[in-house]
Order: C-alpha cells, then structure tokens, then sequence
C-alpha cells in the first residue's frame, strides 16, 4: 500500500524584474536538508546554488528559468518561500557601544517581519547606459552567482570580465551588436577602451540596481541609543 502524500498550500508572488506572476510552495524537509548541509560548509557557491536548487523545487507554476532570473528576484522568491516555510519573524540583534555599559559593546534585539520586506527601486536607476550621444549599452542583471563574484573579486580585469556577461546589447544609432556574437577578448577590449566617465556609468547600473530591503528602528533600553537602519540584500536578513 503506498503512503498518503500529503497536500501543501501555495501561494502567489509576482518577480519584480519581469511582473511574472508563479505560483509557489513552503520548501519540505528534503528543501531544508539541502540549505542546512550547505550552511555546515564555507563555500559560498554551494550555499548559492543551495538557495537556487530550493526555489526550482518550490515553483509550481509559470515558465520561470532560475539561471536567468535577477539577484532580486531570487532575493525575494528566497524571502518568501522561507517566510512560509519557517514563519515570517526574523529574530535578529543591533551592535553598538552602550554609554550605559561603560562603553562595552551592547547587543540590541529586534525582530524583521520577511511579509514585510519589500524592493528597493532608486530612481536614477536604468539599464540604459548612454556612451556618447550615439553610442551606448543596454544592460541585464546580473544572477545570485555573478553579483557574488562581481562584488568579491579584487583582480580589476576578472571583474571587468564578468561585468561583460551583463550587457546584453551594444547599440551605435540604429545599428545594435550582439554580445554572443563577439568574443570574450573582444567585448573586454570594449570595457577597457571606454573612459573613466564612461566606465562610471557603467559602474553605476550595479550600484544602484534593485534589492531586497526592510525598515528597522531599534532603541536600547540600557541607554536610550536609537537608530533607524535599512537591512539590504539577503545576508541582511539571515546572519
């Protein structure tokens, strides 16, 4: 005779990036056994595909590529899942200097709510980079991986390789180019010929992209300290 399988909820998100609206379920024991064994180790690649394999497992609706989906979309497909999963509380602790403690570091407690964390959007952001008055980049974001790396690496020229994994045209008037049909030398000899204003623009599409982020105020009770803070990106939530 074989076993009951026993029914889970699901719910509905839309992914920030694209206004897909999937469908997901809370990850099962099998879900939480693969986060916790890479937890165990130092690899932040593992943990990384970790977080990926867990959201492939618990999408049961739409047509949804892990590989192409944004650091933010992962970010909050990650958040969500978790928070029906586990619970939606978070608990977590503030460091400071408590003039109440003689100056010795003070822990404050509080307390993220993750059906409240929401995504950031600076209104300065574009993934059009304007070059010249004529020639200019169309960018994608970049995934959980190569923001990992992109934000990591102390080699200038590794970084300015994977940051040309992140254009996604090339455009001079009407005329547009293809990344996929240049080579890794050639698109880098592209990055490395523009100028230092130039490059800044480009610069600026990672730093001001879209990312997961939540409200927190704190107060000490030992010595009145009060802080109003954003948690930002998902190492924020879960430390």
């Amino acid at each position: 005779m074989t076993l009951p399988t026993l029914d889970q909820p699901t719910y509905e998100l839309t992914l920030p990036s694209t206004k897909e609206r999937i469908r997901y379920r809370p990850f099962l024991v099998k879900e939480e056994k693969i986060l916790l064994m890479a937890q165990e180790g130092d690899d932040i690649g593992e943990q990384i595909e970790s977080i990926k394999q867990i959201i492939r497992n618990c999408i049961i609706s739409g047509n949804v590529r892990i590989e192409t989906l944004s650091t933010f979309d992962i970010e909050l497909l990650f958040i969500k899942i978790r928070s029906k999963s586990v619970g939606n509380f978070v608990e977590l602790q503030y460091k400071h200097e408590c003039s109440a403690e003689n100056n010795e570091e003070c822990q404050i407690p509080f307390r993220v709510d993750l059906d409240n964390v929401y995504i950031e959007n600076q209104d300065n952001h574009t993934n059009k980079i304007e070059l010249t008055d004529t020639v200019g980049i169309f960018m994608k974001y970049p995934d959980f991986k190569l923001l990992h790396k992109i934000t990591t690496m102390d080699n200038f020229e590794e970084m300015l390789t994977v940051i040309t994994k992140c254009i996604d045209v090339i455009y001079m008037g009407e005329e547009t180019y293809s990344p996929s049909d240049y080579s890794d030398e050639e698109m880098l000899n592209f990055l490395e010929n523009l100028s230092q204003e130039q490059f800044l623009k480009v610069s600026e599409f990672f730093d001001t992209m879209p990312q997961t982020a939540y409200d927190v105020e704190i107060k000490c009770k030992k010595c009145g300290y009060e802080n109003k803070m954003m948690l930002k990106g998902i190492s924020d939530f879960f430390v």
